[in-house]
């Protein structure tokens, strides 16, 4: 199971990256020990420093752990990693993991449904101005790539609304996800764009309903989840 010399740019970042891959597609599974620095390096091509510079990285991820006499050897990501891991599990192989997709459109759900019943009693005026403005930008947009661009800080403002600094930090590092395969969510969007869902959404802020408003963007959340449901690609229930 021999590694190909890699290109001398940036080459810690690249050693790390072909090591998250032979971990994330399956050649190490948990509690397999990677190779020794010194096998690593003569794979790669490189010295034994720039090696354990990759393999910091790798821990840093929560994907590997480094022990003195014992060599570093894969950990189970689900009991270690965090959301910076979720760019890099959707897509591995540059394939979709369908699985994956299903866990992380349920998630948007209940979070989001979360969220929105808090915002619905603590929203500020100046956030549910921005809401509305953001409504009449997805109204008007001309591009797919507009669209997602503004329905993405249309949840977002959503979430800071619900008053929750957790909630916003967990939706931040949920963006990373967004943006690295943003184009595998591109399906779901279209010009013209529905904001129906959106202005449902609204009304219950405005009006200060917690039922109201989670009911919008639930059902709002659960539609891509329908549709790949519907074509087969899903295998998912629905309240």
């Amino acid at each position: 199971m021999a590694f190909e010399p890699v290109a001398r740019e940036r080459i810690s970042d690249r050693v790390a990256d072909a090591l998250r891959g032979a971990i994330l597609n399956g050649r190490f599974g948990t509690g397999d020990r990677l190779p020794g620095e010194r096998q690593l390096a003569d794979e790669f091509g490189v010295n034994r420093s720039t090696v354990r510079e990759a393999l910091r990285a790798l821990e840093r991820l929560g994907l590997v752990e480094t022990r003195q006499g014992q060599g570093t050897r894969v950990l189970d990501v689900l009991r270690s990693a965090s959301l910076t891991l979720i760019p890099e599990l959707l897509a591995p192989g540059g394939e979709i993991d369908w699985l994956l997709m299903r866990d992380i459109l349920e998630f948007r759900v209940e979070f989001n449904g979360a969220a929105a019943r808090q915002a619905a009693v603590r929203r500020t005026e100046e956030q549910l101005g921005e809401i509305e403005r953001l409504i009449l930008g997805l109204e008007s947009a001309k591009t797919v790539a507009e669209v997602q661009e503004l329905d993405f800080e249309f949840v977002h403002t959503l979430v800071r609304a619900s008053g929750n600094r957790v909630r916003v930090l967990l939706m931040n590092g949920l963006k990373a996800g967004y943006e690295k395969h943003r184009d595998l969510f591109a399906n779901l969007y279209s010009v013209p764009f529905d904001v129906s869902y959106h202005r449902a959404l609204f009304e219950g802020l405005e009006a200060k309903d917690p039922d109201a408003s989670e009911k919008a963007i639930r059902a709002y959340m659960e539609m891509p989840l329908r549709l790949l449901s519907n074509i087969g690609l899903l295998d998912t229930e629905f309240s």
